[in-house]
């Protein structure tokens, strides 16, 4: 469903298909034009919120590459100030101290050890599984170095879908980044899938265990936690060294754990119990 043999065409045909009608209904919420989708579009205008048109939103971003351009980390900060993005700027400072919560939320300005770790990290997940290699740069429309680094903070936003947030804290770990964006694809493909099926047909805020933040979270979440494990260890079991098993080992724990509280506490759709069905077995090949 999300690993298996189709799943390539699968999330491509939804992907392109979510963009497409996105964009059309940005353009008709706001009588606008826009020639394609970019991540800001998915925070839709509030009923009778006057919009505000901005270099940000007819952005050509390379795929899934990091953004380290001056300009386009000042168009982006400059965009997500706007009242219009406020609730993409909340969603990333609720999960930031007070002291870190404020704009702008890119870094300014890219060092080039930053530039070379991302692009040899993301080489390395790409060409770890065909998954990674067919749909990294479909899904991932741009990567933003997060200003509040030291937060050790990823994310991936239901409000800017395609975009991720990556922090780069020192010192660099590869590791860590080659898991970051491994993890974040995961986030991606399960919003995808998740804009065509529920996933989740009981109460999706019920707890349940979420084997990242190892705490009880809303279902819907332990479901992307699940999901971000499953993709982590996707990557990471192709590692042959003793990292490489060491992380695998850990990961499929906890996915194993979140797995039991899912199906324990949740009714899936027929869907979603595909989705559970592939991270079982990947579980069960790693």
């Amino acid at each position: 469903m999300i690993l298996r043999t189709g799943a390539t065409h699968l999330l491509t045909e939804l992907h392109n298909e979510l963009a497409k009608r996105t964009l059309a209904l940005w353009n008709s919420c706001c009588d606008r034009s826009y020639t394609h989708y970019v991540p800001w579009m998915s925070c839709l205008p509030r009923p009778d919120e006057s919009m505000i048109d901005h270099p940000a939103l007819s952005a050509h971003y390379q795929p899934g590459a990091l953004v380290n351009s001056d300009e386009q980390l000042q168009e982006i900060n400059d965009y997500l100030r706007l009242p219009q993005a406020d609730r993409i700027a909340f969603d990333i400072f609720k999960n930031l101290d007070q002291d870190q919560a404020q704009h702008p939320i890119a870094q300014t300005t890219v060092e080039d050890g930053i530039t070379e770790i991302f692009a040899q990290a993301k080489q390395s997940v790409v060409e770890s599984d065909p998954l990674f290699r067919n749909l990294f740069d479909l899904l991932v429309h741009v990567v933003i170095p997060l200003r509040a680094a030291e937060s050790k903070m990823n994310e991936s936003l239901d409000l800017a879908r395609g975009a991720v947030f990556i922090s780069f804290y020192l010192p660099l770990d590869e590791w860590e980044i080659k898991l970051g964006l491994a993890h974040e694809f995961g986030h991606q493909a399960l919003m995808i899938l998740n804009s065509a099926d529920t996933l989740i047909r009981s109460d999706i805020s019920a707890p349940v265990f979420s084997g990242v933040r190892l705490i009880d979270r809303p279902a819907v979440q332990s479901l992307h936690a699940a999901t971000a494990l499953a993709f982590m260890s996707l990557f990471s079991r192709t590692q042959n060294d003793d990292i490489g098993r060491e992380r695998t080992r850990a990961l499929v724990t906890q996915l194993q754990k979140t797995l039991a509280s899912l199906r324990k506490n949740c009714v899936m759709t027929e869907v979603g119990e595909g989705i559970l069905e592939d991270y079982q077995r990947l579980c069960n090949e790693s």
